[in-house]
């Protein structure tokens, strides 16, 4: 659908900078007739969501960098009706960066066109003065972001304002500022939305799994919004931007008190002692100084609880009558912002030593100021303090009260039981609602609630996993719900944060009377995947990791590949080079394969190689993902045969290459400052020089060569062909006779350090290794020795398995397979973890970070390779070798996705033979079956 935008970007007020803020936007339109067709386009910075006579038409617009900004096309097609239509939208800017956008300043941009019989378009709405808006009162602005990824959190209080979109009882009269044309403001030209528009499927929600009491929360702890504290207007996620604040109270005692202190975040002090665990009061006043503990954190805020008590009072020390018992202290001599390009390991010299300067800073401060009430507020003028206001730090934050939740006893009647249920007021403590929901989803959740009076508190969390013990495994560092307070009366609220989890808590809390949950709806939001491929044999432990690799691969499918769909929901690019294999051979999904490498192409604009994770606030480069990008060109066009897209990915593919070339030390290896990451595993990869970077290097290299010579770009093949040889002469270099491998890495002494797996299966698979050499790195991918380092991802094992293919060794690679996934299949998970149990890179006492990560979908595309032998020849998916592999099987069969439709392969022994029975979507596939 081609449209011409004639919109105007609008918005409320003046301030188009402010965090966290929502505006309704409304707009009352007649048509004479029920139109042929009809078409909206909308988009917003930052989020929008529509609805049209009452119905929810649409969430956007899809990701993307500011110098290439998108609209979202949606096809209204029995929508409208003769006479009124009512447009209704609630638009949301973030003003603070995520690893998905990169927001520049508030703006609502839509316009809706109709189509006659005669097939004329015209438009009947479009955003202008005449647009009415007007804030969405019930919104709570100070809510601290979700996690460092992802934008604001949800607080609702219907209290203030009725939430019920779409039928909202407050007015929207206010007149809306035009802000710029629709291909004006810092958004330049708009595009429309090149992939599809996300499927909603609504969730079977089971009965209720548990019902407990918990203990009471009086006061919520805060999430004190430093970062913005300390740089106002910065909007990027980068680490290195300082968190050098403090901040300063006095505690008045009735008595001496040993009050717990566990807030990491901070380093505290009162009356002159540092308090490591415990606060300890006399009688009378304390002065408490505390400083943010670490000076550079990905994280936005610092969670603090106020010191409670019975016999406890605080006061601001600056101005008693202040709104908050708090002073701020600014530090402006550890003032520091800048990129994380270089990401340091070892650390920076410079950033270690303001580093030390500012915890040296905080003790001698800390213990000195804070001896007496006195030296505190000497100090405090003496560095220009000044009285908090309670919204500039006292940013509740009802995920850390969750966190940290105690249950007191289960309640027995509402265990099994399906709503609606009505929760009493409990004497000891707050009344929860566990609800597993039988599997990971991503999308929506709403609530159906009947309150008596004001003031209930309605929290609602996700996680992804359970211990049987009861233990909830929290994400860490991902606020991964909503708060919703009650007004008296039923009411219905659909969260407009998509979020995802297996495992529903909702907690009623500060309960003065019985409130009545007639509902809770999960609606899930993900790219509207058609499953094409498939995969069947007679070992059950492989039909389930099929399962399983699709469902996990689904739910890390939005407008681009993810890398996961709860604590990220971010496009990483060496996640993208195995997704999208998985997601093209099961799904056919072309869209959003080359949406993805688009996205990633574009950032050249702003980062001298390919982004790590892209479109993206954080200024960062992980080479070896920047590699898999050019590899991921080749396989799009593998798959696809589309020589258009090739093209218009060509100039970046180049270019990458270009800048990596600057990168190469006189040896002839990938030498630079940038996180060298590949593996969740002990791989020596915290140096300038790791192996691992000029191998995928390589890859890349052989992947553009063989890009320029479709394209016809002689030139361009030959000097790639000349880095191609410098670079394997520097590998072949660092080969090691004595453990017959190549090392991880060089440190800065210039010594070979590490032996893994991981450079000797990139070396075989890449066709790094000279043939004389290939046999001993060939030795330790096969037979590793016990002190070489192994996979410690399924990511890894992407590239193992690819290079065990290789080397035919398909049955090793089906066990290895068996083998790594069982703890997963043991624990009856229904997705694919990111990490296995052993590694050290997650949380001790739980089995892996993430629960669904896309990038551990490789059975989606080893089990077909393998066990049915399909081997596409030719790209465009015009030709296919058999050469299938059964294994330990007496049968298995298939289907792959190719641009013409499903290859269906079976294979099964019979009479002593392996029969084949390959079944091509068309005669345009040529299949060629053979052992």
């Amino acid at each position: 659908m081609d449209m011409q935008l004639i919109a105007a970007w609008v918005w409320l007020g003046e301030d188009l900078h402010q965090y966290n803020q929502a505006v309704l936007f409304h707009k009352a339109i007649e048509i004479d007739g029920v139109p042929a067709g009809a078409r909206l386009a909308f988009s917003a910075d930052t989020e929008a969501r529509i609805f049209v006579n009452g119905e929810w038409i649409a969430d956007g617009p899809c990701r993307g960098w500011p110098w290439a900004y998108y609209f979202d096309l949606v096809d209204l097609s029995g929508v409208l009706r003769a006479g009124e239509n009512q447009i209704l939208a609630v638009a949301r800017y973030f003003g603070s960066g995520t690893f998905h956008q990169i927001p520049q300043q508030a703006g609502f941009l839509l316009q809706l066109d109709v189509k006659d019989t005669s097939g004329r378009w015209r438009t009947v709405a479009a955003t202008d003065s005449s647009w009415r808006a007007a804030p969405f009162w019930a919104w709570r602005q100070t809510s601290p972001k979700m996690c460092v990824q992802m934008g604001p959190g949800e607080w609702i209080d219907a209290r203030r304002g009725d939430a019920c979109l779409p039928a909202i009882q407050q007015p929207i009269d206010q007149q809306v500022s035009v802000i710029a044309p629709a291909h004006g403001g810092p958004w330049g030209c708009l595009r429309p939305r090149d992939v599809a528009l996300p499927g909603r499927y609504q969730v079977t929600v089971p009965p209720v799994t548990a019902g407990r009491a918990v203990k009471a929360v009086s006061q919520l702890p805060w999430a004190v919004p430093v970062r913005r504290l300390c740089h106002p207007g910065v909007i990027s996620t980068n680490r290195y931007a300082s968190r050098n604040l403090g901040l300063a109270t006095i505690i008045h005692a009735d008595g001496g008190e040993s009050l717990p202190w566990r807030w990491p975040d901070w380093i505290a002090f009162v009356n002159g002692r540092r308090c490591d665990g415990v606060l300890e009061l006399h009688p009378g006043a304390n002065a408490m100084l505390c400083f943010v503990s670490a000076l550079f954190d990905h994280r936005h805020e610092a969670v603090l609880d106020e010191p409670r008590g019975a016999g406890l009072r605080l006061e601001n020390p600056i101005d008693p009558g202040a709104d908050s018992a708090w002073a701020m202290i600014l530090l402006p001599e550890f003032d520091w912002v800048e990129d994380d390009m270089c990401w340091s390991e070892p650390p920076r010299a410079d950033r270690e030593a303001i580093k030390r300067q500012y915890h040296e800073f905080c003790t001698a401060a800390g213990s000195g100021a804070s001896v007496s009430v006195e030296s505190l507020r000497a100090w405090l003028h003496e560095r220009g303090a000044r009285p908090a206001r309670r919204e500039q730090i006292a940013w509740d934050d009802p995920h850390a009260a969750f966190a940290r939740r105690e249950p007191l006893r289960v309640l027995p009647a509402m265990q099994g039981s399906r709503l609606p249920l009505t929760l009493a007021p409990q004497a000891d403590g707050d009344v929860e609602l566990h609800i597993d929901l039988g599997d990971q989803y991503c999308g929506y959740h709403e609530i159906d609630v009947e309150a008596s009076d004001d003031g209930a508190a309605l929290d609602l969390f996700l996680v992804e996993n359970v211990a049987p013990d009861g233990r909830v495994q929290n994400t860490p560092g991902a606020r991964n719900g909503f708060r919703y307070i009650c007004r008296g009366g039923r009411q219905r609220y659909r969260s407009l944060l998509r979020r995802s989890g297996r495992h529903l808590f909702l907690t009623a809390r500060g309960l003065g009377s019985p409130i009545t949950i007639h509902g809770v709806h999960v609606t899930e939001s993900r790219y509207p995947a058609r499953v094409i491929g498939s995969f069947n044999c007679d070992d059950d432990r492989l039909n389930r990791l099929w399962n399983m690799a699709r469902r996990t691969l689904e739910l890390c499918m939005d407008d681009v590949y993810v890398d996961c769909p709860l604590y990220e929901q971010t496009l990483w690019i060496g996640d993208l080079q195995p997704e999208q294999l998985y997601g093209l051979w099961t799904f056919d999904a072309r869209d959003i394969s080359l949406r993805s490498l688009r996205l990633a192409a574009q950032s050249l604009a702003r980062l001298p190689m390919i982004g790590a994770q892209v479109p993206s606030s954080w200024d960062m480069i992980l080479p070896a993902w920047s590699f898999l990008w050019g590899i991921a060109v080749w396989d799009y066009y593998q798959y696809s045969g589309e020589k258009e897209s090739l093209a218009e990915l060509w100039p970046a593919v180049r270019m990458n290459l270009l800048s990596a070339q600057t990168y190469l030390n006189d040896r002839g290896l990938f030498d630079a400052w940038f996180w060298n990451l590949f593996d969740w595993t002990p791989l020596r990869q915290q140096h300038r020089v790791v192996l691992h970077n000029s191998m995928f290097m390589i890859g890349a290299i052989d992947a553009a060569i063989r890009c320029a010579d479709v394209l016809g770009h002689v030139e361009d093949a030959r000097w790639l062909g000349t880095m191609r040889q410098r670079i394997a002469r520097g590998i072949d270099s660092t080969f090691d006779p004595q453990t017959g491998g190549y090392p991880d890495a060089y440190d800065e002494s210039g010594k070979p350090v590490g032996l893994s797996q991981h450079p000797q299966f990139l070396a075989l698979l890449y066709d790094a290794a000279t043939p004389q050499r290939i046999e001993s790195p060939k030795r330790l991918v096969l037979s590793p020795a016990p002190e070489v380092t192994r996979c410690g991802s399924p990511f890894a094992l992407h590239y193992f398995y690819g290079t065990l293919q290789k080397l035919g060794q398909g049955r090793m690679l089906i066990d290895a397979m068996l083998r790594d996934f069982k703890p997963m299949l043991d624990a009856g998970a229904t997705t694919l973890w990111e990490m296995f149990p052993e590694s050290k890179y997650h949380e001790p006492g739980w089995p892996t970070r993430s629960h669904c990560h896309g990038w551990s979908a490789s059975p989606l595309y080893y089990l077909p390779r393998v066990i049915l032998g399909i081997c596409p020849t030719a790209p465009g998916g015009r030709e296919f070798h058999i050469e299938p592999n059964l294994c330990h099987l007496n049968w298995a069969e298939g289907t792959v996705a190719t641009p013409h439709g499903p290859l269906r392969v079976r294979v099964e022994r019979r009479d002593d033979k392996v029969h084949v029975d390959a079944r091509p979507p068309s005669d345009a596939v040529r299949v060629i079956t053979g052992f």
